[in-house]
């Protein structure tokens, strides 16, 4: 973990992105801060690409499904007849 963190937020300073982060890990037993974590070195290639596909289909389905919403539509109600304006 921390040559993976050093390394991301390395690349980072030398794009002058400047990323703030909670560098310590929630939610989970180790309080390790990410910076000085050595014990933990587990990549499950499978599992990684399986979430990115998931995630590709989860954009896909969103996309087409969306909505038709083209901006702000108001009620208006002129002359007794009911029309929609933008």
């Amino acid at each position: 973990m921390a040559q993976f963190y050093e390394r991301l937020f390395g690349a980072l300073r030398e794009l002058r992105i400047e990323a703030r982060i909670l560098a310590r890990p929630y939610e989970h037993k180790s309080r390790i801060p990410f910076a000085e974590d050595d014990q933990h070195e587990v990549y499950a290639r499978d599992r990684v690409q399986r979430y990115w596909r998931i995630l590709i289909e989860v954009g896909n389905t969103l996309e087409e499904f969306r909505g038709r919403f083209l901006g702000n539509r108001r009620l208006c109600i002129c002359s007794g007849t009911v029309s929609t304006s933008r």
